[in-house]
């Protein structure tokens, strides 16, 4: 499944400008099988929840934007805009690998055992953002962790020694 982005094109010479690939999610979007790829928009609402269980990736020009839930139970990549507004949460129960853009002003929970976020872009948690890690938070040198929320490393495996150099 690939949601388009914004004037797409196509072999048949049909005009898509003004055309993009919105998603308006007041439901559940479960994803299960094959690579689901945003190159639009997704818009979760407050009664939408999202879950993947197979390969989900967010490219370049995606973006989402949660008011609710999102639960990443598979590979997980993002190369373009995420926002987790206030009060909601995404749980991280496998690899979450974030390679631009992902602002946090919700809860964003790293379960233990297989949970892993990946940071070699931006995270910013913001000032309502919570960012609890029980699992592995891994910011890389070539990332950024902008944090004025609160951050709670339950678990000593988080490689935020790279992350701490490059801040001096």
């Amino acid at each position: 499944f690939t949601n388009k982005k914004l004037n797409a094109t196509n072999s048949d010479s049909v005009d898509l400008n003004g055309i993009t690939g919105i998603i308006n999610n007041q439901g559940s979007i479960v994803h299960n099988k094959n690579t689901y790829t945003n190159n639009g928009t997704i818009t979760n609402y407050t009664t939408g929840t999202i879950q993947n269980n197979n390969t989900f990736v967010s490219s370049s020009t995606g973006t989402i934007s949660n008011s609710n839930l999102i639960t990443i139970n598979s590979a997980f990549t993002n190369s373009g805009t995420i926002t987790n507004n206030n009060g909601k949460t995404i749980t991280v129960n496998k690899t979450f690998t974030n390679t631009n853009i992902l602002d946090n002003e919700g809860i964003l929970s790293i379960s233990p055992d297989e949970g892993k976020l990946i940071n070699s872009g931006t995270l910013n948690n913001k000032s309502t953002g919570q960012l609890n890690n029980s699992g592995i938070l891994d910011i890389s040198t070539t990332g950024t962790f902008n944090n004025i929320g609160n951050l709670e490393n339950i678990e000593l495996t988080a490689n935020l020694k790279d992350w701490v150099e490059s801040q001096k």
